[in-house]
């Protein structure tokens, strides 16, 4: 995390690594996206390839950064960081996997970014899984015209590069909220990797949110 947190602010690609539910090596190496391709995106299939079945099925989450530098980094997560978390989440509850859970209580994704640090996690599986379904069955153009018009747009979700802090936050948890993704969002202190918070919309109309103090 020291590493990610570090290259928010002064590297060309996003890195990231695998989170195990393994006490000898409880996560992958550092994993870096391309700077010759598109850096939102980090292939952790290459990685996913060459792990043992036992390895594969201890995955439980991943953390990566998006870039202070890069107009297309944002300061939260993207609709292309859900299928990850629905694949832990599937992983978690597999019935082959020798240490399933009935529910995906474990799994996780962290996001560092010159806004903060963030995680979401599962709260509502088929809810994730619908979204991530729907989201992936569109062409190209579709995606493209759902982050154009309504993830980055100003009228509707506000998540771009140039959002504040307070603009990307609500933006992600109307996003979350309207297309009933099933996923909560949380935010801690970078430099401690503690005191969680969960974030909630404001019930009053606004754009609002607020942190509840919690453990994750």
């Amino acid at each position: 995390m020291t590493e990610l947190n570090s290259n928010v602010e002064n590297d060309t690609v996003e890195k990231g690594f695998v989170l195990h539910n393994d006490a000898t090596t409880p996560s992958s190496y550092i994993i870096s996206g391309s700077s010759n391709n598109n850096s939102n995106s980090i292939d952790f299939s290459v990685y996913y390839s060459n792990l043992s079945n036992a390895q594969a099925y201890s995955m439980y989450g991943n953390a990566h950064n998006h870039l202070k530098n890069d107009p297309t980094h944002v300061g939260v997560f993207t609709p292309d960081d859900l299928p990850f978390l629905l694949t832990y989440g599937m992983i978690e509850t597999d019935p082959q996997n020798p240490i399933k859970s009935l529910l995906p209580v474990k799994s996780i994704i962290f996001v560092t970014t010159d806004k903060g640090f963030f995680a979401i996690k599962i709260k509502d599986i088929d809810g994730l899984k619908a979204f991530v379904i729907k989201y992936g069955n569109w062409s190209d153009k579709q995606r493209e015209n759902f982050i154009n018009n309504e993830f980055q747009a100003e009228n509707k979700y506000n998540i771009r590069h140039e959002s504040t802090y307070e603009e990307q936050v609500s933006g992600f948890l109307r996003f979350i909220q309207n297309e009933s993704i099933g996923i909560e969002l949380y935010e801690g202190n970078k430099t401690t990797m503690g005191d969680w918070k969960k974030l909630e919309l404001l019930n009053n109309g606004t754009f609002g949110f607020k942190k509840i103090p919690c453990n994750i």
